[in-house]
């Protein structure tokens, strides 16, 4: 379709010996989605910020959903996302493709060699700042001020009380912005 970019990416998972306690395959659409994120600024981008886990918005419109498969145990796949068209004088597609190879490889040194903390700085960059979300898990909806991560990749709310309150990844069905 015109205008648009379908990739894919394979990681391999197998730890060298130098990869950090607590990298996990699990991380990878932080991964994926801060290299994305430095790609596009790099372009010229700016209104473009992540949403958390794996979405990329240009202002409130949604640019590209990061979706990671693991079809073996020590691989993981980041299949095709789709990209609109909004970068003035786009590059030709090889060089685009080469540049997110070349963002994906660097962000995912500096994770395999740090972990999520090493990406925290960046990913808050991605973030844009706080935003109020409400958060739902099987057993309830969370409203707060979304601040960013902690050191797993759990988002982490201010909560309305005065409070602050992570919740886990894996509870969470949907993270919506207000």
């Amino acid at each position: 379709e015109e205008g648009g970019l379908w990739a894919s990416f394979t990681v391999p998972l197998s730890a060298p010996e130098d990869t950090a306690a607590g990298v996990h395959w699990g991380h990878l659409p932080l991964v994926a989605g801060l290299a994305l994120f430095n790609m596009l600024r790099g372009m010229g981008l700016d209104s473009v910020r992540l949403r958390w886990p794996n979405d990329l918005l240009a202002g409130k419109s949604k640019l590209a959903g990061i979706l990671v498969e693991r079809p073996a145990e020590n691989m993981a796949v980041i299949p095709p996302a789709r990209l609109a068209d909004l970068v003035r004088d786009c590059p030709s597609l090889h060089a685009v493709m080469a540049s997110l190879g070349s963002h994906l490889n660097q962000v995912l040194s500096v994770f395999s060699h740090g972990g999520v903390p090493a990406l925290q700085e960046g990913l808050s960059r991605a973030w844009a700042g706080e935003r109020p979300v409400s958060i739902l898990t099987d057993d309830e909806t969370v409203r707060g001020i979304f601040t960013g991560i902690d050191d797993q990749g759990n988002p982490v709310l201010s909560l309305p009380a005065g409070t602050v309150r992570t919740i886990p990844a894996h509870l969470i069905n949907r993270l919506l912005e207000e």
